[in-house]
Formats: C-alpha cells, sequence, structure tokens
C-alpha cells in the first residue's frame, strides 16, 4: 500500500492550531493548580461590617431663637416669682419648644397633682393610637328564624358597643321595621359592651354622673332591654315573649345597623369637656382591649390607659421624665377617663410628653388642632375656654384643654401654643389648693407671655 502523505499547505493550519491548544491547556493547568493551593490556604471569610444607622441631626436652633427662649424663661420665672394670690408651692409648668426640640422652662413640673380634666388629653390619644383614627363604634339589629307573613318568629338580637352618641334606638327600629315585620314571636336577647349603667368613681360625687344624662346604652341591661321594647311599639312592631320558639336557622343576618366615629365622640370630649363621653371611651378602650370581660365597671383593675403608658413611654422613659423616681407610673393613678376623682395623679412634664407625641403623629396633629382642642376667639372652638383670651391677637394662636376641679381648688391647661415669633410651644400647668379664677388668671398670663406680641 501507498502511505499518504499530507498535503504541503495543510501544515500551515494544523502547526498553529496545535500551538493555541498547548497555551490553553497550559493556562488550564495552571489555574486548577492555584485553585487548589488557595483552597488548602484560604481562611474563613471575614463577617460583614455592621450597618451604622447615621442619625440624621436634627437642625440647631439659631441665636435668635436661643436667646428668644431664654428671654420667655426669664419672664415667666419672673412672673412666678412675683406676689400672687396662690399657693406656689402648688403649682406644677413645664414649657417646651417644638420647634428647636428644646425644654424652656420647667417649674415643679414632676410633681404629681390631680390633672383634672386635662387627663381627657390621655385618654383621647390611647383611645386614638390604639383603636385607630377611623375606628367607629357599631350597633345592630340582627334576626334568626323564619318570616310568617309579616310576622318573625324566632329572635331578635341588639347587639351594641358603649356608644354614648346613640340617643334612642328609634333609627335602629325604623329600619327594622321598614324590612317589612310588624309583629316578633319569639326572643329578645342583648349582647352590649356594657352591663351595668355608668357611674363616677366612687372617690367622687354621685352627682357628677347624674343619671338622667347617661347615654341609653350606658344605662344598663334592664333599661336598653325596657327602651328596646318601648322604641318597637312606637314603630308599631309588637312584641309576644315564647320561650319555646327555636329557629332552626343557625345564622343570625343584620337588618339595622348605626355607627359613629371614635373621633365624633372624643371632640366633644376635649372641647366641652363631657365626662360622660370621657368614662364611656374608657370603658369602651377597657373593653375592646379584654381588660374587662363581662360588661361591668371594675374600679379595682388597671385601666388600659395606663397600661398604654407603660407601652408606649416605657419605665425607663418615665424614669427619666420623672427623675425624682425609680418606678414612675407606681405613683401615677388612673382612677377614671374624666379626670373627676380628686385622687388622680399625673405631672405636667408627663402631659407634654403626651402632647408632644400629638405633635409627631401628623394626622393626630391636624385632628387635634383643627377640632378637638378649644381655641379662642373661635365660637365653635371656644369650648370650655368660654370668655378666656378672647382678644383677636390670639386668634389661631392657641389650642388647649382646659381642667377645674373646684371641690379641691385645681384648675389645669395644657396645650399648644404657635408665637408672633413662629414657634410652636407646648405647656402644661397645673394649680391646686388655690382659687380657681385666681389660677385661670395666671395660666392665662403664662399663654399671654408664649404667645408674644405681633
Amino acid at each position: 500500500m501507498k502511505k499518504r502523505r499530507l498535503k504541503k499547505g495543510c501544515w500551515y493550519i494544523i502547526i498553529p492550531f496545535l500551538a493555541m491548544a498547548a497555551i490553553a491547556l497550559f493556562y488550564l493547568f495552571t489555574y486548577l493548580i492555584n485553585e487548589a493551593g488557595n483552597a488548602c490556604t484560604k481562611s474563613a471569610p471575614a463577617p460583614p461590617a455592621k450597618m451604622i444607622k447615621q442619625k440624621t441631626e436634627e437642625p440647631k436652633p439659631t441665636a435668635q431663637q436661643i436667646a428668644f427662649d431664654n428671654n420667655l424663661k426669664e419672664e415667666i420665672s419672673s412672673y412666678l416669682h412675683s406676689p400672687l394670690r396662690l399657693d406656689t408651692g402648688e403649682i406644677a409648668v413645664s414649657v417646651f419648644n417644638l420647634s428647636t426640640n428644646r425644654a424652656v422652662f420647667s417649674y415643679r413640673d414632676s410633681m404629681r397633682l390631680p390633672p383634672a380634666s386635662c387627663l381627657k388629653i390621655a385618654t383621647a390619644v390611647a383611645a386614638l393610637e390604639t383603636l385607630g383614627m377611623d375606628s367607629r363604634l357599631y350597633s345592630s339589629l340582627q334576626i334568626r328564624g323564619d318570616m310568617k307573613g309579616d310576622t318573625l318568629v324566632g329572635n331578635l338580637l341588639l347587639r351594641a358597643d358603649a356608644d354614648p352618641l346613640l340617643e334612642s334606638f328609634d333609627t335602629l327600629t325604623t329600619q327594622l321595621r321598614q324590612h317589612g315585620i310588624c309583629h316578633i314571636r319569639g326572643n329578645i336577647y342583648l349582647n352590649i359592651a356594657k352591663e351595668d349603667t355608668l357611674v363616677p368613681h366612687p372617690t367622687c360625687k354621685y352627682w357628677d354622673i347624674p343619671y338622667h344624662k347617661v347615654p341609653i346604652l350606658l344605662k344598663g341591661r334592664k333599661r336598653i332591654m325596657k327602651d328596646l321594647i318601648a322604641s318597637l311599639h312606637a314603630k308599631g312592631i309588637s312584641f309576644e315573649s315564647d320561650g319555646k320558639v327555636h329557629p332552626h336557622k343557625p345564622n343570625y343576618k343584620i337588618v339595622a345597623r348605626s355607627s359613629h366615629l371614635l373621633r365624633d365622640v372624643i371632640t366633644p370630649m376635649i372641647i366641652h369637656s363631657s365626662n360622660i363621653k370621657a368614662d364611656a371611651l374608657m370603658h369602651h378602650l377597657d373593653w375592646k382591649t379584654g381588660r374587662i370581660t363581662d360588661g361591668c365597671t371594675h374600679f379595682d383593675i388597671k385601666h388600659y390607659s395606663e397600661v398604654w403608658m407603660e407601652k408606649s413611654f416605657g419605665r425607663k422613659k418615665m424614669s427619666a421624665i420623672e427623675p425624682d423616681s425609680t418606678r414612675a407610673l407606681d405613683s401615677f393613678v388612673i382612677n377614671d377617663g374624666s379626670g373627676l376623682s380628686p385622687d388622680n395623679r399625673l405631672s405636667a412634664s408627663f402631659l407634654v410628653e403626651i402632647l408632644k407625641r400629638i405633635y409627631n403623629n401628623m394626622p393626630m396633629r391636624n385632628y387635634f388642632m383643627n377640632e378637638a382642642l378649644a381655641s379662642p376667639g373661635i365660637p365653635e372652638r371656644m369650648g370650655s375656654l368660654q370668655t378666656r383670651l378672647i382678644q383677636p391677637q390670639y386668634r389661631n394662636r392657641l389650642f388647649c384643654k382646659t381642667g377645674t376641679m373646684v371641690t379641691v381648688g385645681t384648675s389645669s391647661l395644657a396645650g399648644f401654643v404657635h408665637s408672633y415669633n413662629d414657634q410652636w410651644y407646648v405647656f402644661s400647668i397645673i394649680n391646686t389648693n388655690s382659687p380657681v379664677a385666681e389660677s385661670r388668671i395666671f395660666q392665662d398670663k403664662i399663654c399671654k407671655i408664649l404667645i408674644g406680641s405681633n
């Protein structure tokens, strides 16, 4: 056989290809050898560095702002130490500049005194933060059974929160009548949040919450049942009690309902200082959070408003607010939601902390500034301020809550001030064991100093 020989021109193609392959193999072996060596000598990877959150620096107050605050401090101090017809040992004052985040003035502000109706601020904020700004109180009529013509053979159920704005059952029974129900044969049941009558704390006077002014859903089971049956009759619906009726349908059907915004309860509670609405709100909050489960009044429990203080501020922060106590809340007393009890105890500095919490929550700030707090010079917003500071220069400058307890000579005022120097201040003033009229003059003077002149 003849040996095949490559053509002369093929070597020009094969030789470069072989050279490139050799070079590629050389680099491949070199890489593999290096990787094997690194695997033997490689140490564990260092843990990733912790991310350090950089705190956004708050704008530093200007020299003009500091000078203005210092002047305020001197002016308030000078007035406080001038001859007054007040017991200065029973006065607490706390002022804080929200624009510069600086304390401006304090005088016995950690002393625990009866806050009177300024306690309603804490009750309102606890409810709004816990239940929500758009929370509602509901009432409804529900039926279970069979319709035979215009007769319901079955059960009627009233399910209701402790709504202080529901004045009668007529709205609900009218809706029931519109469903074509003229007669009810069976049973009426109540599933209500308040089983007994709303009464003031034992340390208060019994007439502080007069029975004839208590809303229907807060008058107790017997009165609620009586008024519901009367409302049914007034709307042309007869009721025949029959304990032998046992409906086969398992579920209730809602046929009538009513609801009110929580804010609609709080607004008159703050502006007009409604004690009934405040204590009703405290009960509603205790009920919704499970502090009470039987719907009855319990004066020996820790109300949720105090629990909210512990959760929101904590004992460490509370100790910082109250430097004279290692267990600050131990000497705070919350007997009710209205501030009627003369044994309630809060400090001026803590009221300021609650107001700062309002200011730092924009929806809540807008609500309190525009609706809930009393403001002088605006007829529909004057509320419990009445004729105090009604001069035009104070209009839209003061937003506050008043408090008065004549029996122990207590008067309080707390809220926000927008000064003519364009600074926002939060303040709290509590006077005890002094004539209420003189205390109000003192409080108004502090507000005038904070507002300044235009």
